[in-house]
């Protein structure tokens, strides 16, 4: 009997990405309420809610109206996200 066996090369985030998307959604709801309490009590603040999100850019559109805040040069946040991307992989 032959048996073919397919070796990827994954990481430790692959295979537990995997693993969490093979979850219910009541079980990944439960895992993400951890990981946002693990994230503030290590205040981490990197996991925000949609909610928290949009306020944040709200309160950043009024300080850019008011005057307290300037806009950003497109290139500068083209090359910030670049730099972002390159960097978590």
């Amino acid at each position: 009997m032959e048996m073919n066996v397919v070796y990827q090369d994954s990481s430790p985030l692959d295979a537990l990405w995997t693993l969490y998307q093979q979850q219910s959604e009541q079980v990944r709801r439960a895992f993400l309420i951890r990981a946002r309490q693990a994230d503030k009590e290590l205040d981490m603040p990197g996991l925000l809610t949609r909610d928290e999100m949009v306020k944040v850019s709200l309160e950043r559109m009024r300080d850019i109206v008011d005057g307290r805040e300037q806009t950003l040069v497109h290139n500068d946040v083209m090359s910030m996200i670049d730099e972002a991307i390159t960097a978590a992989v």
